[in-house]
């Protein structure tokens, strides 16, 4: 029997599939980005460490080249994977929950060490992830569907963010890291049992073909392929910015955590209604074109953090809001172009090829950057009443790449895709645009 005879186990699949990274993006926002940066910075790491452990983050993720084989050795399930990978990626997590109490000698490279190996687990579950809802979720479908898993993530955001930078600052560093990464590890268990509860009906064809005929399978898409450039360079762009904006935060703007995690989910209230928003807007006018134009929005938000000085702090939160609204308008179509133009029949081979190309951008960036911060350790220029540090020049940087990576978008559209001219040229008139949009 097929899963059209089992409507309601389809429909709590589905339900299921929706929800389950909402648990897995609490883990996120407890052990990534500014708090994992804080909790290095307080072990003594250096501004190449600091980029190293960017790297390790994305270094793992190198590990998705084993999802299509390991797919295949269940038999094209992916559930069981799924529950092994997660399982492993928390309990390579938990020696790091103890180093900000321990603090053994070299705890940098000791975090370093796991969060490479949380993350070889990680990548092929993302992968196997986003295959399981291909599978699952009509094509039509999809973009309401993406708008309404990340709106709902970005909940789960709202929550986990204040609460993780209050209890850091409250509990003090050493025991507040520990407490909020062992809090990250209990919620993203849930996960767990959500794939556990979840229906697979596994792949079609079973059959294992070479890597090298996957990946002249997807080279030979000209869609994808132009994307899979777009993809990296974007990666490595993203990667660098979040590394020189963490640095920024700590070391030249001397924030606190409570103060930096609280607008971050003030700034995630904006990315729940862009999501949403432009879901609604990439069924109307197409995916490709609010992908052009959010990337676009995306990095002109950037030039705030340059204007952001020690005496004008009231200039993040306004950053904070603009870069999520904005990161919600690229994450919606992007993920809906990487279901679309992939292998419908079995995507987790083009999903794995995206992820590594993406994994080499996002270790090349932060790499570069922390090699190139401390080049350039202590330097600073002024101009005027602006300071500007080595963080802000990998920042520009940055800016510069993701230009570059817009320009490898394709031109080619899908039949009922709009020109990008014809979105803005309705965004110039707001009214009639939501009305447009929001209409069933």
């Amino acid at each position: 029997m097929n899963d059209n005879e089992h409507p309601d186990r389809l429909k709590r699949t589905r339900f299921l599939l929706l929800t389950v990274p909402s648990f897995e993006l609490c883990f996120a926002y407890a052990t990534e980005s500014a708090l994992l940066t804080g909790c290095a910075l307080m072990l003594g790491a250096s501004g190449f460490q600091i980029g190293l452990l960017g790297s390790a983050l994305w270094m793992g993720r190198l590990g998705v080249i084993a999802a299509p084989f390991l797919v295949r050795l269940t038999g094209g399930r992916r559930r069981p994977l799924l529950l092994i990978l997660t399982a492993l990626r928390y309990l390579f997590w938990l020696p790091i929950v103890l180093l900000p109490i321990l603090r053994p000698e070299g705890a940098v490279w000791y975090m370093l060490l796991f969060i490479t190996l949380a993350s070889l687990c990680a990548a092929p579950a993302s992968v196997l992830q986003t295959s399981w809802t291909v599978a699952v979720v009509p094509k039509d479908d999809r973009n309401r569907f993406s708008g309404s898993q990340s709106a709902l993530m970005l909940i789960a955001a709202i929550i986990m963010c204040p609460l993780a930078g209050y209890l850091i600052d409250s509990v003090g560093h050493e025991r507040g890291f520990s407490l909020v990464f062992a809090i990250g590890i209990g919620i993203g268990l849930v996960a767990m049992i959500w794939y556990y509860l979840a229906h697979d009906p596994g792949l079609a064809d079973n059959s294992m073909p070479s890597l090298s005929e996957q990946v002249r399978s997807a080279l030979s898409r000209p869609l994808f392929r132009r994307f899979m450039v777009f993809y990296a360079l974007q990666a490595m762009a993203l990667t660098a910015i979040i590394f020189s904006i963490n640095l920024i935060y700590l070391k030249f703007l001397g924030l606190s955590f409570v103060f930096i995690t609280s607008w971050m989910a003030i700034g995630k209230v904006g990315k729940m209604v862009s999501c949403y928003l432009s879901g609604r807007a990439s069924s109307r006018f197409g995916a490709l074109a609010n992908l052009k134009v959010g990337n676009f929005l995306l990095c002109l938000s950037l030039l705030l953090m340059f204007v952001a000085q020690p005496e004008t702090l009231f200039i993040v939160p306004v950053f904070l809001v603009l870069f999520n609204f904005f990161d919600g308008c690229v994450d919606v179509p992007q993920n809906v172009l990487i279901m679309n133009w992939g292998n419908q029949e079995e995507p987790t081979v083009d999903l794995s090829i995206l992820t590594v190309v993406a994994a080499l951008g996002g270790m090349l960036g932060p790499f570069a950057g922390g090699l190139l911060v401390e080049l350039l350790e202590g330097s600073s220029w002024s101009f005027g009443s602006y300071v500007f540090l080595p963080y802000h020049l990998v920042l520009a940087g940055s800016m510069g790449v993701m230009f570059l990576a817009m320009l490898f978008l394709p031109r080619t559209r899908d039949a009922n895709e709009r020109p990008t001219l014809a979105l803005v040229q309705a965004a110039f008139r707001p009214l009639t645009f939501m009305r447009e949009i929001l209409r069933r």
